[in-house]
C-alpha cells in the first residue's frame, strides 16, 4: 500500500514538472506564458540608475550616453 502511494506521488511529481517546464506544450498542455510588457514601456530612463555600495559610499557610475531623439525620415 504504502508503496503504490510513493509511486503516485513520484509520478505525480513527474507530470508536474513536465507541465511545468513545458514538455507537454507540443500536446497542447502547459501553462500560459507570463509576462509584463508595460512594465518596460513605463521605464523612464533605466540607464540612469546607479547602484551604491551598503556603506553610503557611492561608487562611479560613467557617464550616461545622451537619450537618442527620433529622426523624421
Amino acid at each position: 500500500m504504502l508503496r503504490t502511494l510513493v509511486l503516485f506521488l513520484v509520478l505525480a511529481n513527474a507530470a508536474w514538472f513536465a507541465w511545468a517546464q513545458g514538455f507537454l506544450l507540443p500536446w497542447g498542455i502547459g501553462p500560459t506564458p507570463q509576462s509584463e510588457p508595460e512594465r518596460l514601456e513605463r521605464q523612464l530612463r533605466p540607464e540612469a540608475l546607479r547602484v551604491q555600495r551598503a556603506g553610503g559610499q557611492r561608487s562611479p557610475a560613467p557617464a550616461a550616453p545622451a537619450p537618442a531623439s527620433p529622426s523624421n525620415s
